[in-house]
């Protein structure tokens, strides 16, 4: 069964009801890497779903987290963005043009158990001037 599928199997089993808007916002975050807050979810879905509610967005977001579909990154002060990518790695913040990148650990294995500890969820942030635009800033001087 396809990731789309078992997402929305679950979200029935937990009664919640699948508006065109809702499955919308699913269909938004599934394989997207883009890191979306809910406000950008909105904006984008908002032209072709005027019945769609900032609400709508918050709550479909909540029963995702809930049902470990989604995470959330606090990687920065200002806005809390959206990480359907569950696969384990870090992620960069760029100080000059604001996006986020996924890193993914090279030759590395994420830890499982730490100390005696059972991992279940990684979060590393990583914070500094992407490649673009160091390059930006290279071509500027």
């Amino acid at each position: 069964m396809k990731r789309k599928e078992l997402v929305l199997q679950k979200i029935r089993e937990t009664g919640f009801r699948l508006t065109p808007q809702r499955l919308a916002i699913v269909e938004y975050l599934i394989g997207n890497r883009e890191h979306p807050s809910v406000e950008k979810i909105y904006s984008d879905l908002k032209p072709k779903y005027p019945m769609l509610s900032l609400s709508t967005v918050y709550n479909t977001v909540k029963v995702l987290k809930a049902i470990g579909e989604i995470q959330e990154l606090t990687i920065s002060e200002d806005r809390v963005y959206l990480e359907p990518n569950l696969q384990p790695h870090y992620h960069f913040l760029c100080l000059e043009c604001g996006r986020i990148y996924d890193i993914w650990p090279e030759g590395e294995m994420l830890p499982t158990r730490i100390n005696g500890h059972e991992v279940r969820q990684v979060q590393v942030y990583y914070y500094g001037v992407c490649a673009n635009c160091q390059k930006k800033s290279k071509a500027a001087s």
